[in-house]
């Protein structure tokens, strides 16, 4: 069991390895070492707690992680028979989506993180 928990009400629930397939996604729009860092540790200890980081960082971090699940969702919508465990993702990512994007004032063609910033998309 892993978990990603962004407030006192807000706890996103998963396998590990489900977590672990988003959090590798995750870093691939890491550009900081200091974030990638953040996000080792926590699949060390299973699980994201944003309560653990600054505003600036805890921000960064999730909207790496929104990125990942809008592309996983994305990437399991266009498999013809998704299995069972991959219906079950299609069907709870959002809920993580939302709540991160909520939390961290994350909406669409508003996310921002440092690869985005380095590569000079628009305001």
């Amino acid at each position: 069991m892993a978990m990603i928990s962004w407030s006192k009400d807000g706890n996103w629930f998963s396998s590990r390895r489900l977590m672990v397939r988003i959090i590798e996604r995750a870093k691939s729009h890491i550009t900081r070492a200091d974030d990638e860092k953040a996000l080792d540790d926590d699949l060390a200890v299973g699980g994201v707690t944003f309560d653990l980081y600054d505003r600036e960082q805890a921000t960064r971090i999730a909207a790496a992680i929104v990125q990942a699940v809008v592309e996983l969702r994305a990437e399991l919508a266009g498999v013809a028979s998704p299995t069972r465990p991959d219906r079950w993702v299609l069907q709870n990512l959002p809920a993580l989506e939302a709540g991160l994007r909520r939390e961290f004032g994350l909406y669409p063609g508003v996310v921002r993180n440092d690869r985005a910033l380095e590569e000079g998309a628009p305001d």
